[in-house]
């Protein structure tokens, strides 16, 4: 299981430094999908392609244009945890 909780302290791009930690390298050898296996039997995507992509990379904003208009006063926000789990 893999639990997130908020951070301290942010970078200069005021995001969270949760995850300077984390070792994604181990993480993914964990579950690698063996080279005759099946990429989409686990998770229904292809697993294998999901996996060499660099967990640090920029996705582009796939929300509504309202909803991207939406701000929120983070400061004001309640602390949150966040917990990946199996189903």
């Amino acid at each position: 299981m893999l639990v997130a909780t908020p951070a301290s302290s942010s970078t200069a791009s005021g995001a969270s430094d949760v995850w300077a930690h984390f070792d994604a390298a181990s993480y993914l050898a964990a579950s690698t999908v063996a080279p005759n296996g099946d990429a989409y039997s686990r998770n229904k995507f292809n697993q294998r392609a999901s996996d060499q992509l660099p967990p640090d990379r920029s996705i582009m904003d796939t929300r509504h244009l309202l909803c991207r208009r939406k701000h929120y006063e983070v400061e004001k926000l309640s602390p949150t945890s966040v917990s990946f789990g199996p189903s």
